[in-house]
């Protein structure tokens, strides 16, 4: 606990409870390297560079497979701890806001469930059109800050895919799993998570006909955007006194083009925060039925430079602004999906029991969120006053390279004072010049 702030010893307390006595330890130890370690996130290097206790990397292979710790307690008291002290941000009216989206992660572990062939829709030449290794999904809960959204995953979900899927039981049929399926189930399992009325904000990706049913079914919110193509059906709106022909009432208008609806609609100006600044927003909004979905939904089409964006909502009594305002939201997902790969490590996993690279990249996700929350609760500059900044890099001071810099300085003092007496030579230590060696370097 040395290695750790006094102030956040009492939060981390509260997580005993969902471990063993030697469990808890891995934990914390788990819990430090994974921001004060800059070298990839592998056992090996975990082993290795793990300063509050010295176990071999088979320890820490069975701490992620064999250990029988509980993922979900831990997943609920990060939950619980973000609610407590954020119930103003968190909610947004009275909702929840969880963003989605998923990513690719090289593997070449043949014997790892679902490593096989993926398309690469990132469009970067260098990767080439497909990756081989695992298709992961992310939720996390979205909350709204000064400067702007901050997205803290809570779950992550494997897309097994064609190779070696999952298998669901749909009463007396089983059929293999598909890729909604696999999407449905993270956004429940989060509702599960919360228990609370939840908005789901996702890219345009997931703008089809079984989400988007899927959705509704689970009484959950969906927040997305449409395609620069999609069509839509207006409602028909009968005309007070006119007389009704013969055969069914009717229910819907002609088939239009949503971003036609620009011209056919007068716009109406908002002032709207959008990524951390307030901008003026011209937009048109009605309700229209989409292509195989039973309801209707709230479409706001928003004037842009190039092309009409086209947004929606499952819900037609959330208001335009909302709905634009909770679309720009979902950009802080690809923040924590950029910082969880470059400075946590969620893909450096390398073990092939399901159990264990499942709980490595879990343990991670919310290893990442509990550090954004400890520094949004105190500011990372407050937790030292003898931290030195260094003066040739420029970071953020929220950062998770800030929180880094932080926490090993405060690591080298504690090896210093726990191992040096007076009038000790350092250099005659070679384990412990070894040591400040690795975390100074």
């Amino acid at each position: 606990m040395d290695f750790f702030p006094a102030w956040i010893v009492p939060f981390l307390d509260t997580f005993r409870n969902c471990f063993g006595a030697s469990g808890f330890r891995y934990f914390l130890g788990f819990l430090w390297v994974s921001v004060g370690l800059t070298e990839r996130k592998c056992l090996t290097r975990l082993a290795a560079n793990c300063p509050l206790f010295d176990r071999h990397v088979s320890g820490w292979s069975r701490f992620f497979s064999e250990s029988p710790w509980d993922l979900k307690a831990v997943r609920t008291k990060v939950y619980h701890l973000l609610v407590t002290h954020f119930a103003g941000e968190v909610f947004y009216k009275g909702y929840l806001v969880a963003a989605l989206d998923t990513t690719l992660m090289v593997s070449f572990g043949r014997k790892m469930l679902g490593v096989q062939k993926w398309h690469d829709h990132s469009g970067n030449a260098d990767r080439g059109g497909y990756i081989m290794g695992h298709h992961w999904g992310l939720i996390g809960l979205v909350i709204r800050r000064v400067n702007g959204w901050v997205c803290l995953p809570l779950t992550a979900r494997l897309f097994t895919g064609q190779k070696a899927p999952s298998w669901i039981s749909e009463g007396k049929e089983i059929r293999a799993a598909n890729f909604w399926d696999h999407a449905l189930g993270l956004c429940r399992e989060m509702c599960l998570t919360v228990c609370r009325p939840l908005i789901v904000i996702a890219d345009a990706y997931f703008s089809k006909e079984a989400f988007i049913n899927g959705i509704n079914l689970m009484r959950t919110i969906l927040v997305s955007r449409l395609r620069d193509d999609a069509v839509g059906w207006i409602p028909f709106i009968p005309v007070p006194g006119s007389k009704r022909g013969k055969g069914r009432p009717r229910k819907h208008q002609e088939k239009v083009r949503l971003a036609q609806l620009l011209g056919s609609f007068p716009l109406q100006t908002a002032s709207i925060c959008l990524y951390g600044t307030v901008r003026m927003v011209e937009y048109v909004a009605t309700e229209v039925y989409l292509r195989h979905v039973n309801f209707p939904v709230r479409v706001v089409v928003v004037k842009a430079g190039g092309k009409p964006l086209i947004l929606f909502s499952t819900s037609i009594l959330m208001r335009p602004e909302d709905i634009i305002e909770l679309y720009g939201a979902r950009f802080s997902i690809e923040g924590s999906l950029r910082n969880l790969k470059g400075e946590m490590g969620l893909n450096d996993y390398q073990q092939t029991s399901t159990a264990g690279f499942y709980r490595f990249v879990n343990l991670t996700c919310l290893s990442y969120s509990l550090w954004r929350i400890f520094a949004l609760i105190r500011p990372p500059a407050l937790w030292s006053s003898r931290f030195k900044a260094k003066p040739y890099i420029s970071r953020e001071t929220d950062s998770m390279g800030f929180i880094r810099d932080i926490l090993r300085q405060r690591a080298v003092r504690v090896i210093i004072n726990s191992h040096s007496a007076s009038r000790a030579d350092l250099k005659k230590n070679e384990k412990l010049c070894d040591e400040l060696l690795r975390m100074a370097a």
